[in-house]
């Protein structure tokens, strides 16, 4: 199933912080989130930010790209969208 919505959460060191984030996003009441694609840009994290990222891929499509700092993983995370609609968070 093909979404309007493709989310970009720039990243680095979010271990601690990206499961609450994750978490929110699977409790949404939006019946197509499981299809929205998520894009972690991750830039360079040393913690267990990218693990954690992708232990959500049994309840998310989440993926992990190599990103910058915030606007650089930004941006490169947008320009993979191809859906009508991205949200930076």
């Amino acid at each position: 199933m093909q979404t309007d919505l493709t989310i970009v959460i720039p990243a680095k060191n979010e271990a601690n912080m990206l499961p609450n984030l994750l978490q929110s996003l699977c409790e949404q009441d939006y019946e197509e989130m499981g299809a929205i694609r998520v894009i972690v840009a991750d830039a360079g994290s040393t913690d267990d930010t990218v693990m954690t990222a992708l232990s959500f891929r049994d309840r998310l499509l989440v993926e992990v790209m190599s990103g910058g700092l915030p606007s650089v993983g930004r941006n490169a995370g947008a320009q993979l969208a191809t859906t009508r609609f991205s949200a930076v968070s």
